[in-house]
């Protein structure tokens, strides 16, 4: 491992066992933090100190293998929920059917759903099964950081919006576009306030614009709508 995996690996490391700096990260592995910034510095991350965590303290879930290299072996960075709706997310996202999944990750189609309802995880052979197909990010799927595309902060919304867009042909793609263009903006959205207008009158042979209400010229109170019952008065 050179310096910037090793980097990456106590980073990995931090995340799980939720520390912020190097000397918690080391006196966990039960090392003093000169020591550890030594091996660092050698390039050589404490494996043995950090599987010796791992089998001692399992409450932490430390996956070992992701620690080292990005790469999950087990459930640890997700609920069957949120596994299965971002397997969801990638099976559609390469356009692929609920019976061509369940083919390759070799269950029946049952067990499959079963799987994207989060109603069960995935088992060890399933998991290897993603990560055997070139076009499945299975990291993204397992919960772990994407090895093949940039991570989006998106709400669920928004990850909603994007996944059904990659799934649509290009016809479709191209109303999703064009209705996104032609939605009014939050900026456009505000309330305009105008000031209430009457009609135009005419006025000693002189044709007005009067704005507002109940204005009175001449004896005559005009008004922008009808006049209030009873009043006997003029309305333009």
């Amino acid at each position: 491992m050179d310096i910037f995996e090793i980097e990456r690996a106590v980073l990995r490391l931090k995340e799980i066992v939720n520390v912020k700096t190097d000397k918690d990260v080391a006196s966990l592995l039960g090392m003093d933090v000169s020591a550890f910034n030594k091996r660092k510095q050698r390039s050589s991350f404490p494996e043995r100190e950090l599987s010796a965590l791992a089998e001692a303290r399992p409450e932490l879930g430390i996956d070992t293998q992701y620690v080292l290299t990005g790469r999950a072996t087990h459930m640890a960075f997700g609920t069957a929920k949120q596994i299965g709706i971002r397997l969801r997310n990638e099976r559609l996202r390469i356009n692929w059917g609920d019976a061509e999944m369940a083919r390759h990750l070799g269950c029946t189609l049952a067990d499959y759903v079963a799987l994207e309802d989060g109603l069960r995880a995935p088992s060890a052979p399933e998991v290897m099964a993603l990560r055997a197909h070139d076009a499945l990010d299975a990291e993204l799927v397992l919960g772990g950081a994407s090895l093949k595309r940039p991570a989006w902060e998106l709400d669920e919304d928004e990850a909603e919006l994007v996944t059904n867009y990659r799934a649509s042909h290009e016809e479709g793609r191209a109303r999703i576009r064009q209705t996104a263009a032609n939605s009014p903006k939050r900026s456009e959205l505000k309330e305009k306030k105008s000031k209430p207008k009457v009609q135009i009158g005419v006025v000693h042979g002189h044709q007005i614009d009067l704005k507002g209400d109940g204005i009175t010229i001449a004896g005559h109170t005009y008004y922008a709508g009808p006049p209030p019952p009873d009043t006997g008065k003029t309305t333009t």
